[in-house]
């Protein structure tokens, strides 16, 4: 294939706005810092995080609650729910974080655990069909029934995990834009 083809098939003059964006050293030290605060307390990000939403959503049902009842002749009984459900879900979020901290964690496990049992499940269909690759296919889809089960009896910690991940690959990609940039300025 020409590079002509790849170029118009990729279209890659409308990227070029790409090489134009720069990772700055002030903006590498902010995701090398973030980074660092992600790994060292991801549970404190968390909490602090969904009560920060759980605050903004008390007022903004305080918001619509207020401004339904000043126009109640002209505005819809749906702000009213609207304000109550905005309520109700901000002070859930603010009185119980920690068990919003592990939904996530807990919806993901069961996606797992269903994958796990459906490649289990299509495993033995290899078996009885005298498939010789039923065996790996029970073998990991056993793997990620076990990874699954963990995940369901765990799941605050494996959300820690994941804000941890997220923490060290901003941590990366800020030590590379550093590096990157020192480069960029030796050139």
């Amino acid at each position: 294939m020409s590079n002509k083809t790849l170029k118009s098939l990729f279209n890659l003059d409308s990227l070029r706005w790409i090489t134009q964006i720069r990772v700055t050293g002030p903006h590498a030290l902010i995701l090398i810092v973030v980074g660092i605060i992600l790994v060292l307390v991801p549970g404190t990000v968390l909490t602090t995080l969904i009560r920060i939403i759980g605050a903004a959503a008390v007022l903004s049902g305080l918001y619509l609650g207020y401004s339904w009842n000043k126009n109640r002749e002209t505005e819809s009984r749906s702000m009213l729910v609207a304000a109550a459900i905005a309520l109700f879900a901000g002070l859930v979020m603010l009185l119980f974080p920690n068990l919003l901290v592990s939904i996530f964690p807990f919806a993901a496990s069961l996606v797992v655990l269903a994958n796990g049992l459906i490649h289990l499940f299509e495993g033995l269909e290899l078996r009885k069909n005298n498939s010789p690759r039923w065996l790996p296919a029970v073998i990991l889809s056993g793997i990620t029934i076990l990874v699954g089960l963990y995940m369901f009896f765990h799941t605050v910690a494996v959300g820690y995990f994941l804000v941890k991940l997220l923490g060290i690959v901003m941590i990366y990609n800020g030590l590379c834009g550093l590096f990157i940039t020192k480069q960029m300025n030796n050139k």
